[in-house]
């Protein structure tokens, strides 16, 4: 298959407005005491939490996986804490990432959309999760101490993503909506 012919991309939960706006906050922080022209921050509108990362994936495959989401996914909003500044995935480490606590409802919402991409088997990153936000990214490991932070985000949709390369870096364009609704 032909690389041209495939799609990047992965499910995840964009943060409501006030959870992003924390976010570039404590990006803006870092920044401030930190010589920032190392980091490449991700753009506001680029901030989610992955929750499947899927790769590469035909069209065909992803229109059936936005058939069955619609179909099958039934989750109620929640609420995501977000716990420390940390490197990631470990320290040193080239990505600075607000830690995302796992939830009983975030645990839930993992299992479900995993159980429907696993059913139409589409192929996807099968690492456990590590719920987080990237916020930054620096060519060297200059990530080493984990900082104090505390926000909440509604979690109120999942979104499939694709990533497109872009000359300034990775821009994320959402394909398909899935709102969480109360049960």
């Amino acid at each position: 298959m032909n690389p041209s012919d495939t799609v990047r991309s992965f499910l995840g939960i964009r943060p409501c407005a006030e959870g992003s706006a924390a976010l570039v906050d404590a990006q803006r922080q870092f920044a401030q005491r930190h010589r920032s022209d190392e980091i490449r921050w991700s753009p506001e509108e680029n901030l989610h939490l992955t929750l499947i990362f899927l790769g590469d994936q035909r069209p065909e495959q992803l229109q059936l996986l936005i058939q069955a989401l619609n179909q099958h996914l039934r989750h109620p909003p929640f609420t995501l804490v977000m716990e420390g500044l940390t490197p990631f995935p470990n320290s040193p480490a080239r990505i600075l990432a607000a830690r995302v606590n796992m939830s009983p409802e975030l645990a839930v919402l993992h299992r479900q959309v995993a159980a429907v991409v696993d059913e139409l088997g589409i192929s996807r990153d099968t690492k456990s999760i590590k719920p987080h936000i990237t916020l930054g990214r620096s060519r060297r490991n200059i990530f080493t101490a984990r900082r104090p932070f505390h926000a909440t985000s509604q979690a109120a949709a999942l979104t499939l993503f694709q990533s497109e390369n872009a000359g300034d870096g990775v821009r994320y364009r959402a394909l398909a909506e899935f709102v969480f609704r109360q049960q």
